[in-house]
């Protein structure tokens, strides 16, 4: 988690994306890229930190937000690969960040499900382990 978030936060802060193309038109896809680094990392570092006091909240929201970075990154991702004139980045590091998001949201959420179970806890948070 911690990991991705300075990943993230390195290319989305420490890179300089133009969103004007050759003809001067704005590239929508470039900053959808941008902003999902961005919030990704915050979102990410937050999850970090509640993780220490929380551990189960912690790597709940970093599933729900790796998943939603995901997407925003597979969405950046199709419209780089449909405009022919322009690239991001590099179609496979955009795809590596998909999958490598992807996968390990699913995983963490599938983890906190488990744990949740094991502890005999329901997974549906507004039911309470009395059925009411």
């Amino acid at each position: 988690m911690l990991l991705s978030a300075a990943i993230f936060g390195y290319i989305g802060f420490a890179s300089a994306f133009s969103t004007t193309g050759v003809n001067g038109q704005y590239l929508l896809f470039v900053d959808v890229f941008q902003w999902t680094l961005k919030g990704s990392a915050v979102a990410f570092v937050v999850c970090g930190l509640l993780t220490l006091a929380q551990p189960l909240a912690g790597n709940l929201l970093y599933g729900v937000f790796g998943l939603l970075s995901a997407a925003g990154l597979a969405l950046a991702g199709l419209m780089d690969f449909l405009d022919k004139q322009h690239m991001v980045m590099n179609q496979v590091l955009i795809w590596l960040f998909v999958a490598w998001n992807g996968y390990g949201s699913w995983s963490s959420l599938r983890d906190v499900l488990a744990m949740r179970r094991a502890r005999g806890e329901s997974a549906n948070p507004y039911q309470s382990a009395a059925g009411h």
